[in-house]
């Protein structure tokens, strides 16, 4: 492997381009009858393996560039002279990477801490919150947590997971549904999966479609659960976690504004994906693989 400045731009321009026709597949909602979660999952795993190994491989083939990047080998070796020393505008541009991501990576450390906080002085769910049918399906590694403010019910902690429930009065089938759910987010490690992304966003913080690729990876998260919780159920069962998803959707939008909670990005924050994944369900499209030929 060789890691040069050509191997780094050509790797960003191939993540920038399919990041760009990924936007496309999931905002235009046509596209999910032929490529569904199974293949948006793989779609996105190409992105990120090809951002963090931004490399030039042994059995890589190259085009010979003469006139870009000479220019840019000819810009980047420019001498800037000082006082004291001489400086290449390579090493600056290093420079203000370092430093970018130092802070980027200080922010996400800092805001785990604070969010530490937060999550410590929560106290458990009352005993009354949860159906007894339903308190039953949770390990006993998994902590309940409550919350009491309406918002998504979320899960954080990778080694030690935690499912936060709200301030949201629901049916046993609704809480049965969004527990189901919860726990295959822990079951799928997809919280760590968070993680791996905001470590891509510190390394790649200067490029504005880092931050459209961790939304999509996002959405991504949360339709491939929705597909693991319907794929093998019948058409009531279907028909339930969709309802549970809309009365989620329908009791936190009467939150009001300024009390609403601050998710960090490295938690499975719900609400922004909640109105694109219903529809998709409702469409029906989440409970078939994607055809070989796109039918």
């Amino acid at each position: 492997m060789h890691l040069s400045v050509s191997s780094i731009l050509i790797s960003i321009l191939l993540a920038s381009a399919l990041i760009v026709i990924m936007q496309w597949m999931l905002s235009h909602r046509a596209a999910y009858k032929a490529l569904r979660i199974d293949f948006l999952s793989i779609f996105a795993i190409i992105i990120g393996l090809r951002l963090f190994l931004p490399f030039e491989f042994i059995n890589t083939h190259t085009i010979s560039s003469h006139k870009v990047l000479p220019v840019i080998y000819a810009m980047g070796n420019q001498q800037l002279r000082t006082p004291t020393a001489s400086i290449t505008v390579l090493n600056i541009f290093k420079i203000i990477w370092l430093v970018g991501f130092v802070i980027g990576l200080m922010k996400l450390i800092y805001d785990f801490g604070q969010f530490h906080k937060v999550v410590i002085n929560l106290e458990p769910v009352p005993n009354n919150y949860l159906a007894p049918s339903v308190a039953e399906l949770i390990p006993e590694q998994v902590k309940l947590l409550y919350l009491p403010i309406r918002v998504s019910p979320f899960t954080l902690g990778v080694m030690q997971p935690k499912i936060v429930l709200p301030k949201i009065q629901l049916t046993p089938t609704e809480q049965e549904n969004i527990i189901k759910h919860e726990l295959c987010h822990i079951r799928s490690y997809d919280v760590l999966k968070r993680y791996v992304i905001e470590l891509l966003v510190c390394i790649y913080w200067w490029l504005p479609l880092i931050y459209l690729f961790r939304s999509q990876v996002n959405q991504i998260i949360e339709m491939n659960v929705d597909y693991q919780m319907v794929k093998k159920g019948s058409k009531t069962e279907y028909s339930k976690y969709v309802h549970s998803l809309m009365s989620v959707a329908s009791l936190i939008a009467t939150q009001p504004q300024n009390s609403q909670f601050n998710f960090p990005q490295f938690t499975i924050n719900e609400q922004p994906t909640l109105e694109d994944r219903i529809f998709f369900l409702l469409e029906g499209y989440n409970v078939r693989h994607t055809s070989l030929f796109f039918k």
